[in-house]
């Protein structure tokens, strides 16, 4: 049985503006920042008050839909709460910064950066006064590419992937995570995909191997980013001649429990706006940024989309990784929980 929004929508996947990328033998080598998770480990030991937030009596005939943002700054200090998305009565707004404030991080490290994160609140009174909330959601932002790109050093040689001879596979992919201490360090390499051929990975590996990163920090945290090398000899990657409608994009998704726990209201993220995605899961979280001004609000729409995961046989998925596809997102809601009416 199909979700809503896919099974109204299937036939469109028959149609979707796919194009052919990288026709005849070609390589693309591209490096992205990799997500900086620091935050959301530490919120793993995020301690909330053991009984229920009540429904403030005085508004108790309204429903609304509250969107905080926590600032955490140390162990034993409440966080900065900020309202966001506001729809709501101020009774039902204080009520939900109010239980913010009442978050401890026990797990901090003193001298850590600040920790922000985003959670929703949903008040309905037709369901006897109850206040839904969600698990707070990390905001993370991406390490500075830019800066290291700046001092990123290659082999001088560059990378030949028929240096070891003929390859007859007709598509390939590998995705790395390379993690730089500093300095002439060789950079800690962890495989989260590959689909190349034996010979070929184990060249692209030990050139991998020969970067480095002098300016990033010798004392502090490590800086990470990934690394993916796509191998065409013959075969087409997929891309996309044109944005995805919402609707066209959710057609693509596997009907799982992930997709399936999708329950936004699109309304209270300063929509329209658009997104780009590359599919990596189940390798690791797919790629998604926002085009334009980013903005809070979005934090768990975003995170949704990075681990959702395409109704794609393995050769499609070969074809598609680390393709963009560009989404745009309306206003109104987006429901695919297992209780939505189908029809």
């Amino acid at each position: 049985m199909t979700h809503p929004l896919t099974r109204a929508a299937k036939h469109l996947a028959l149609a979707l503006p796919f194009a052919a990328l990288m026709t005849g033998t070609a390589a693309l080598a591209q490096v992205s920042a990799a997500a900086d998770d620091r935050g959301a480990e530490t919120l793993k030991c995020l301690v909330q008050p053991d009984t229920p937030l009540a429904y403030p009596q005085q508004a108790i005939e309204h429903a609304g839909l509250i969107r905080v943002e926590l600032t955490f700054t140390a162990a034993d200090r409440e966080p900065a709460v900020k309202a966001l998305a506001q729809l709501a009565p101020r009774l039902l707004v204080d009520a939900a910064l109010a239980r913010g404030r009442s978050y401890r991080l026990p797990c901090m490290t003193p001298g850590q950066a600040p920790v922000k994160a985003v959670q929703t609140f949903r008040f309905s009174p037709r369901a006897e006064g109850q206040v839904m909330q969600n698990t707070p959601t990390a905001i993370r932002g991406d390490l500075p590419i830019d800066l290291m790109m700046e001092c990123l050093r290659t082999p001088p040689k560059r990378f030949d992937p028929r240096a070891a001879g003929p390859i007859a596979a007709p598509i390939g992919n590998a995705l790395l995570r390379m993690t730089f201490t500093g300095g002439e360090t060789p950079p800690e390499v962890e495989v989260l995909h590959n689909s190349l051929p034996k010979g070929l990975f184990a060249d692209y590996l030990s050139w991998a191997r020969r970067w480095r990163l002098p300016c990033a920090p010798t004392t502090g945290e490590p800086v990470s980013f990934h690394h993916r090398y796509i191998f065409t000899n013959g075969e087409k990657k997929l891309t996309f001649a044109r944005p995805l409608t919402l609707r066209e994009f959710v057609a693509l998704l596997r009907d799982d429990a992930t997709t399936r726990g999708a329950d936004f209201d699109l309304d209270s993220m300063a929509c329209p706006f658009t997104v780009r995605l590359q599919p990596w899961q189940p390798a690791t979280g797919n790629w998604v940024r926002e085009l334009g001004r980013p903005h809070p609000d979005r934090t768990e729409f975003l995170r949704w989309l990075e681990v959702v995961r395409f109704e794609f046989d393995d050769a499609t998925w070969e074809r598609a990784a680390g393709v963009e596809i560009d989404v745009q997102v309306p206003c109104g809601t987006l429901n695919l929980s297992a209780d939505t009416p189908r029809s």
